[in-house]
């Protein structure tokens, strides 16, 4: 065994830990595993537009929704003639150009009445105005 030099291979094992930014019984998880985290899609769909006061968004039948509260005060000073046409182009098509398909918001409905909150003030997805 002359000249035999044994080698020894240290393995570091990393974990890696994603932490998502919102509370974990609000995050989605589609059939696929996949889980999606609403606030930031709402996040996004209230900085495209500042005629959407409130908006929620939750998983119907294997799609992502979005229940939109407007600004109606806002949308009277601008004198905006159709709301359904003006929220979907400006806010829902903008917003689906660029995530990936798994969150995209395939249908959104317009709410007239402030969407349901606890007492702390976050959003109740399961008591939105138009969930069926």
């Amino acid at each position: 065994m002359a000249g035999f030099t044994p080698v020894i291979w240290v393995i570091w094992i990393t974990r890696v830990f994603f932490i998502s930014p919102g509370r974990s019984k609000e995050i989605i998880v589609l059939s696929t595993g996949k889980n999606i985290n609403p606030e930031e899609i709402e996040n996004k769909l209230k900085d495209l537009s500042p005629y959407v006061a409130e908006v929620a968004v939750f998983n119907k039948n294997e799609a992502l929704n979005a229940v939109i509260f407007p600004d109606f005060k806002k949308i009277k000073e601008n004198s905006v003639l159709n709301l359904e046409e003006m929220f979907r182009w400006d806010v829902i098509d903008r917003y689906n150009v660029t995530p990936h398909h798994t969150k995209k918001s395939k249908k959104f409905i317009l709410c007239k009445e402030e969407l349901p909150k606890t007492r702390l003030g976050k959003i109740q997805r399961f008591k939105t105005c138009c969930d069926d």
